[in-house]
């Protein structure tokens, strides 16, 4: 790192501190907004009267549709697109992106498509950053720097998670190290998460209590689960490459919408379990004492919901039905292993090896899980997790996701098709 001056590392952690309250106020909104339109849609869903459902979707429906249709950049996760412009390929009108993310996830999650907050969140609080950076011309040739730590900062608000979020801008986003670069983002993730988690008293999406850790002896078992995740995770991400291919002969953005749209109208009245990113299903998992037959089964729904979700190319986020998704496979794990008494355990273990495997960021997942379970003292398990199931899916050739979703949304450029997932 530099030696900068100390005036200069002051106004470093001051910039930060201002990215993170614009962050943390604008996660603040989007998870008080999601929240009512979570509640509005198990209202209508628990009405008993299927036409307040059909109603509730329908508007969501279109509401998607227009923010697709007003700004593009809206699609999916937003994190890919954060990326492209780090990198210089992409360019976004902050006001738009950050308006057309905020009401199209909104409107996607609340309809109970199974889209998750972190990278909506992501985004916001790069755009937000980005914003502050065109305040004057000092602080453009800072835009990069800015969207870095306002990216991190936007994980570090919905997941809780200061650190992770410090290691994600850096490890995912920037990929660059630097005293500036550090002081920036490591500010604005404790600032924003300090909005969130204080001011609006806003419990973490995700928290994992862990009672009963593996012993040592029984640590094999640990490079079973490594190799497992891993693997699912190269099929998760090939299954996510696949599906979009599909959906880009589709021309029509509402055809696409259409589909996850309808798939969310059926499971509200089959299994609603499947619906919304996750967050409550985790514990739903840990508490309600699923059998093997049950969770196979809702591994299977909510797998192939999230892909057909998330592949549409409607607003919305991968990081947390990833995150529900690996805790199932953990739970399953130990009921197969017969370690139900560790359950809780590898659904940490499952959600900190199928994020890895996924996004390729080793770092962020194992502080990720020492965040989400509040101690340390599974460092060494989650790391022996997260580097297995990282090198397994080197090993298969799985790219990681948002480098594979960046490079589609470049081929769709050149192609000049105007899909879902593309830019004009």
């Amino acid at each position: 790192m530099r030696n900068e001056p100390k005036e200069f590392q002051y106004i470093f952690v001051l910039e930060g501190a201002v990215i993170g309250i614009l962050a943390g106020f604008s996660v603040a909104l989007f998870r008080f907004m999601v929240s009512h339109a979570e509640s509005i849609h198990d209202m209508a869903a628990g009405s008993g009267t299927p036409i307040h459902i059909f109603v509730f979707l329908i508007a969501a429906y279109i509401a998607v549709c227009l923010c697709l249709k007003l700004d593009i950049n809206c699609s999916g996760s937003g994190i890919p697109r954060v990326k492209g412009e780090l990198s210089g390929l992409l360019h976004t009108t902050w006001y738009k992106a950050f308006a057309t993310m905020l009401a199209g996830s909104t409107c996607a999650i609340g309809s109970g498509l199974s889209m998750g907050q972190v990278g909506p969140s992501v985004q916001l609080g790069a755009m937000a950053a980005k914003g502050l950076s065109t305040l004057s011309s000092k602080r453009k040739k800072h835009t990069a720097r800015f969207m870095c730590a306002g990216s991190g900062a936007g994980f570090a608000a919905i997941l809780n998670a200061p650190l992770a979020g410090l290691a994600f801008s850096i490890e995912e986003m920037h990929k660059k190290f630097s005293t500036e670069t550090l002081l920036t983002s490591l500010t604005a993730c404790i600032c924003a998460n300090f909005i969130t988690s204080s001011l609006f008293g806003f419990a973490p999406l995700f928290a994992i209590t862990v009672e009963n850790a593996l012993p040592a002896s029984k640590w094999h078992l640990l490079i079973i689960l490594g190799i497992i995740t891993g693997i699912c995770g190269a099929i998760y991400n090939l299954s996510i490459k696949t599906l979009q291919g599909c959906y880009q002969q589709i021309k029509s953005i509402w055809l696409k919408v259409a589909i996850p749209v309808s798939c969310a109208a059926i499971l509200a009245f089959t299994y609603p379990a499947a619906l919304g990113g996750g967050n409550t299903l985790i514990y739903d998992v840990m508490n309600a004492g699923w059998t093997v037959q049950a969770l196979l089964i809702l591994l299977a729904v909510k797998y192939i919901f999230t892909i057909v979700c998330f592949s549409s190319g409607a607003p919305g986020g991968l990081v947390g039905p990833v995150l529900v998704i690996g805790a199932i496979i953990g739970c399953l794990f130990a009921g197969i292993t017969e370690y139900d008494a560790s359950m809780n355990y590898f659904m940490l273990l499952g959600m900190a090896g199928y994020f890895t495997a996924i996004v390729r960021t080793p770092l962020t997942g194992i502080l990720l899980a020492a965040e989400l379970s509040g101690s340390l003292a599974y460092v060494p398990s989650v790391t022996i997790i997260c580097l297995l199931s990282h090198c397994t899916a080197n090993l298969l050739n799985a790219q990681p996701i948002f480098d594979q979703l960046l490079e589609n949304i470049r081929k769709t450029n050149r192609k000049g098709t105007g899909a879902v997932l593309g830019e004009k």
